[in-house]
């Protein structure tokens, strides 16, 4: 489906990669392109906008410099942004027990809930199951020192992680489980940071004031295939752990330490 042809306006007042710009930080702020949405590539939008890649090219950096989306090379271009500004930093691809592990920072997990769900318009445009495909639904929460520090919904395609929900998750790690068991392969992953106030399921799951502040995380984790697995959404109490971003000039390297605050 061609769903950017006929966006610009040719003759006028507005050069056509602004007018692009434009019409595509429409379609992310309304929703037509989510989050973790997957851009066609430069070729593709030349062919149906009618225009050079040059065009299209000058578009996309602006929305780049808008914090809006981002390019992973060899990979694609991806919306990280949809309101403010959202800074794309390549970081290795693993989760925040990954992180804690890491750090040797021990914890407990509480499985909330772990069910079966079918996909809806979101997920289809975000991990892109089979149509009426399934996926698997699980809430924890982790504490350090008997303190909640996190509460995690994760979302995994179970067409190609079939009977997933069946593994205990207060022991074993999602992507743990999708490498050993499954023996797939993460590759890699867009990430997303934001701040947020509790809302009230935030605030008793993690035993907090309603309106605490929260630092409010979403991944989506793709296979060395490129198939998207799994999606997750996070949240961190913000006066017990801090995330630290560690960058490098050279983007292939880089880590996430994950830090308790005492």
């Amino acid at each position: 489906m061609n769903e950017v042809a006929g966006l610009i306006a040719r003759g006028g007042p507005q050069p056509l990669h602004a007018q692009i710009a434009a019409r595509f930080a429409e379609f992310i702020a309304d929703g037509r392109w989510p989050l973790h949405h997957q851009l066609p590539s430069e070729v593709d939008l030349a062919a149906q906008l009618d225009v050079s890649r040059g065009t299209v090219r000058r578009a996309l950096q602006t929305l780049t410099e808008a914090g809006l989306i981002v390019t992973v090379q060899g990979k694609g271009t991806f919306v990280v942004g949809q309101s403010g500004v959202d800074q794309a930093v390549v970081q290795e691809v693993f989760s925040l027990a990954e992180g804690l592990q890491r750090q040797g920072i021990e914890f407990t997990t509480e499985v909330r809930s772990a069910d079966g769900i079918t996909a809806d318009e979101s997920f289809q445009s975000v991990l892109e199951p089979a149509e009426g495909g399934r996926l698997m639904r699980l809430v924890r929460r982790r504490s350090i020192g008997g303190i909640w520090v996190a509460y995690l919904v994760d979302y995994v395609r179970t067409d190609i992680c079939p009977g997933i929900e069946r593994f205990d998750f207060e022991q074993r790690l999602v992507f743990d489980v999708i490498e050993r068991d499954y023996g797939l392969e993460l590759d890699w992953g867009t990430r997303t940071y934001g701040a947020e106030a509790a809302n009230e399921v935030i605030a008793r799951e993690l035993e907090i004031p309603l309106g605490s502040p929260i630092l409010y995380q979403e991944q989506l984790t793709h296979l060395s295939d490129s198939r998207a697995v799994e999606y997750s959404q996070v949240w961190i109490r913000a006066d017990r752990l801090r995330v630290s971003i560690l960058l490098r000039h050279e983007q292939s390297r880089s880590s996430l330490p994950i830090e308790a605050v005492p």
